[in-house]
């Protein structure tokens, strides 16, 4: 996901304490702002990025991924899927089981 032009991965955290371990966050870039993308899994909203910022690596492993869809502008977003914060979305479809 690195290479996706609008897209920051900040994968930065403290050494110690409870934040640790945690995952990298997922950021889109808004001219000099930066915001959390809406998070669907397989058509279902798993993070809105109002509150804190998405981090896609809580919900589902690398593995399990099939394909990854980015829109980083509420006007490409199709349809069926609601940019909740006017922060683009991020699809992520999973292989079937």
């Amino acid at each position: 996901l690195r290479s996706v032009p609008r897209l920051q991965i900040d994968a930065s955290r403290p050494l110690t304490g409870p934040d640790a371990m945690r995952a990298a966050s997922v950021l889109m870039r808004k001219g000099t702002e930066s915001c959390s993308p809406t998070l669907y899994i397989d058509r279902h909203v798993v993070a809105t990025g109002a509150i804190d910022p998405v981090r896609p690596d809580e919900y589902v492993s690398p593995s399990e991924v099939e394909a990854v869809e980015i829109y980083s502008s509420a006007a490409d977003v199709p349809v069926d899927f609601d940019p909740i914060n006017d922060c683009g979305v991020i699809l992520i479809w999973t292989r079937i089981r």
